[in-house]
């Protein structure tokens, strides 16, 4: 056997074990999120319920959550990370910025990301807004952030328990908590059912490129709310109609 023949075999051989390797080991989305639900698992169970990566229909497909946090003291929405390097952006751009050694890519807002799971979330309770829902980015310490936050909360995997044990003021009652509990368990879909997560990615991705085509929306991308024309003093620009409960804002460009 010539060395050409042994040089392209060892070639072949090394990107064989590559894809068994991608086939086999988890993504780094699946291991954060085993990470996440090991914090989670540590909360009380006599106070807390975790729900781990919960699938809703939607009007226009499927979104997926990865935690759902239900106590008496409000419903908490997680949306895990795992991004390295810098991360920059203000809590009402479309995309935040992954710097990566200088290179630099476009990442979709997860807060904005997570609003979506919690209007899911809402229909399926028919709650108009009165259940007491917070949202949380969970990112990992290979993140560094820097974000322009005014509301959202947006932290790290290690303050995750910390922060949802500081809400310490009963919201909800423990008839509202069983209902809520009741109701994931209704409407979550089996992730494990063959062609549900192939379905769900081609949702996403219809979606996305929807958004996209659409030179402006005027549906506020926080809340779902309407999307209308401001002066200020400093200019125009669109403000959200659900204001104050939401104050997202889009410069007019």
């Amino acid at each position: 056997m010539s060395e050409t023949s042994i040089i392209i075999i060892g070639v072949a051989a090394v990107i064989l074990l590559l894809i068994l390797l991608r086939l086999i080991l988890p993504g780094k989305g699946t291991l954060g999120e085993k990470r996440v639900c090991h914090i989670l698992s540590k909360l009380p169970k006599e106070r807390y319920e975790v729900f781990n990566d919960v699938m809703l229909k939607t009007g226009h497909g499927t979104t997926q959550i990865d935690h759902i946090v239900v106590s008496r003291y409000g419903v908490f929405v997680i949306e895990t990370k795992s991004l390295s390097g810098w991360i920059y952006g203000s809590e009402d751009d479309k995309y935040w910025t992954q710097n990566i050694y200088g290179n630099k890519y476009q990442v979709y807002n997860p807060v904005f990301q997570n609003s979506g799971h919690i209007r899911a979330l809402r229909k399926i309770l028919d709650d108009d807004g009165k259940i007491f829902i917070y949202s949380i980015v969970a990112f990992s310490r290979k993140a560094s952030l820097r974000i322009y936050l005014k509301e959202s909360c947006v932290i790290y995997w290690r303050q995750l328990r910390r922060t949802i044990e500081s809400f310490s003021e009963r919201k909800l009652s423990d008839e509202q908590v069983c209902f809520i509990g009741n109701k994931i368990y209704e409407n979550r879909i089996d992730t494990n059912e063959k062609g549900v997560k192939k379905a769900h990615k081609k949702s996403v991705k219809a979606a996305r490129k929807y958004s996209e085509s659409r030179p402006f929306s005027k549906t506020c991308p926080k809340c779902g709310g309407h999307l209308s024309l401001k002066h200020g003093k400093f200019g125009d620009f669109y403000g959200c109609s659900n204001y104050p409960q939401c104050s997202y804002t889009r410069r007019i460009q």
